[in-house]
This record gives structure tokens, C-alpha cells and sequence, in this order.
């Protein structure tokens, strides 16, 4: 199973390789359709351990398990670099008819999703 998960991260990270290094408007070529899949941003740790010097909410603010300041801006420049390589495909203004976004319903991806279309969506 170790193996596969390497190879996986292989693939991906040639694919991430190619998708960066390519661009997609082409004279020739028709975008039809795109599916992108992530994860949340950054988040503070999930649980704690006994005598634990950070355990305080002036480490962790936000609480455990919610997005850092850190993973709300990576989401946020994540969208701006959507907007960036698909500008000339979506509109400006956002509608649900041009793209549908899906999360669970967990603080943390909520927000993550919300960044990420402040980026792609930008006032």
C-alpha cells in the first residue's frame, strides 16, 4: 500500500508539473469542462496532549481543528491563480450557473471554499 501511495504522489506531482508549465488558451483548443478536488487550508492542531505548553488559546485562537490565518491566505492566493490560468473562461461576476462548488459541512472547509472563491471572485 506504501508503494501505491508514492507512485500516487508521483503522478501527481508530474501532473501538478504539467498543468503549471502549460497554458491552457490555445487557438485551437475548447475548455469544456474542469474538476478540481482539494483539501481545507492549514488548520490548528486537532486535539491536545497532557501538558501541553501550547494548549492555550494564545497559540490556537481560532480552536482546535479550525483554519489558521496561514491556510485562509493559501486558499485565497489558491483562487487568485484559478482566476489567473481560467480568466479568459469564467466571468467576472460570480453565478451558480458557471461553477458549483461542494463542501462538507465543517467550519474549516467552509471557510477554506469561501477564501478560495474570494480569490477566484475578487470585488
Amino acid at each position: 500500500m506504501e508503494n501505491i501511495f508514492v507512485v500516487g504522489l508521483l503522478i501527481i506531482s508530474s501532473l501538478n508539473d504539467f498543468v503549471i508549465s502549460h497554458p491552457v488558451a490555445d487557438s485551437n483548443d475548447t475548455l469544456v469542462s474542469v474538476a478540481v478536488l482539494f483539501r481545507h487550508g492549514d488548520r490548528a492542531p486537532k486535539t491536545s496532549f497532557p501538558n501541553d505548553p501550547y494548549f492555550s488559546t494564545t497559540y490556537w485562537p481560532m480552536g482546535f481543528k479550525q483554519l489558521t490565518n496561514q491556510g485562509k491566505q493559501r486558499h485565497y492566493e489558491l483562487g487568485k491563480w484559478f482566476r489567473n490560468r481560467y480568466d479568459s473562461f469564467l466571468p467576472k461576476i460570480y453565478s451558480p450557473d458557471d461553477i458549483y462548488v461542494r463542501s462538507s459541512d465543517v467550519d474549516r472547509t467552509l471557510m477554506s471554499a469561501a477564501a478560495n472563491l474570494a480569490g477566484l471572485y475578487p470585488l
